[in-house]
């Protein structure tokens, strides 16, 4: 609790994410597993939830949006709902009926983005527009993206997102080593 609020005072920092949001299928670990109670055991001040994200993987939740907090109870910050390739349709729907029921900023994180063309990712982007996105991020999951040699695909998506009026961001993993150069170069692409 007090790493939490430490890390909230911060004027630099606009969420914490702290874990997904009932996903008990996956895991029993109470990140995984975050819900009322946990919530209620961190805090009850609003403005302390307004800060918070949390998490959504589209595979493992429910989709009834009568699972998520409403705005009235929480006043959750932020919502950031994952998707595979397979679930962008539900993914984009199912965040689109959590903004609409928690009041929450929307983030739409696709993964494994380099297993998808350059068609599939507009339309991924199109999608949680339609959605009503706040932000967009795109996931290299698996550390194999390389931005010195897809520079302009991924410039272009930048500038398509931003259009939109959402703001574009890059969830890296570092699996080849080529994170922190991929790091150093999202500025230039428009990132």
């Amino acid at each position: 609790k007090n790493h939490i609020k430490t890390i909230i005072k911060s004027k630099d920092i606009n969420y914490v994410e702290l874990g997904y949001w009932k996903q008990t299928s996956k895991s029993t670990n109470p990140y995984y597993n975050m819900d009322e109670k946990f919530l209620n055991i961190l805090s009850n001040s609003k403005s302390l939830f307004k800060k918070i994200s949390l998490m959504v993987d589209c595979h493992y939740c429910s989709h009834n949006p009568n699972d998520y907090p409403s705005k009235n109870e929480y006043g959750i910050g932020l919502f950031r709902v994952c998707s595979r390739s397979e679930d962008i349709d539900k993914a984009t729907k199912l965040g689109e009926s959590i903004k609409n029921r928690t009041g929450s900023k929307l983030s739409m994180n696709f993964f494994n983005i380099t297993n998808y063309s350059d068609k599939d990712l507009k339309e991924c982007i199109q999608k949680a527009s339609d959605a009503g996105a706040d932000f967009i991020y795109l996931a290299d999951t698996h550390g194999t993206l390389d931005l010195i040699n897809e520079f302009e695909k991924y410039s272009n998506l930048a500038k398509m997102i931003k259009e939109k009026n959402i703001i574009p961001g890059f969830h890296l993993h570092d699996h080849s080593g080529k994170a922190y150069m991929n790091f150093r170069l999202l500025p230039y692409v428009g990132f």
